[in-house]
């Protein structure tokens, strides 16, 4: 039971990450909930105890900025992740995966993704988050993505391709 609600908290945060999770620090806070994922899954359950030390392993980020984007995520209106306890000792803060109402029935009806629930790759840490995205949608593909299909599912679109007008010639 615990397996298939991870399952679909990684289904919704497919389904909302790219739209609420945008900007400078967007990759990083999307890492840092995989590796959220990722502990969930080795626990067996959506209650996780790993603090910021062992997220920033998963996630390739110094456990600062890990603590950071943890406060971020557990203050937002909607959470993916909401704090039950914090200031445990060694024990590290303890957070719940949650499922927002407004994702809860898109997400309970799509299928899920094979395989394990991966936060950031070692061979990520030197190529960048941007290219771990990309590995990760070229992953899931079922078929050969263009480049712009790439940039439309990993979210990793610059600014300037946002911004500029498409030319007619």
């Amino acid at each position: 039971m615990e397996y298939q609600f991870i399952r679909e908290w990684r289904t919704a945060l497919e389904l909302t990450e790219r739209g609420r999770y945008r900007g400078r620090t967007g990759p990083a806070v999307r890492m840092v909930l995989r590796a959220l994922g990722e502990a969930a899954m080795k626990s067996g359950s959506r209650y996780i105890a790993f603090g910021t030390r062992s997220l920033d392993v998963a996630s390739g980020m110094d456990h600062t900025t890990v603590a950071a984007h943890l406060r971020m995520l557990r203050d937002e209106p909607e959470p993916l992740v909401y704090l039950i306890e914090n200031d445990r000792g060694l024990l590290g803060d303890l957070y719940e995966l949650r499922i927002s109402d407004s994702v809860a029935a898109r997400a309970s009806r799509l299928d899920w993704r094979a395989g394990k629930i991966h936060a950031l790759r070692p061979v990520f840490r030197d190529l960048g988050l941007p290219a771990a995205f990309v590995y990760e949608a070229l992953e899931r593909a079922k078929s050969r993505p263009s480049s712009f299909e790439l940039s439309t599912e990993t979210g990793m679109v610059s600014v300037a391709m946002r911004k500029s007008p498409v030319v007619a010639r």
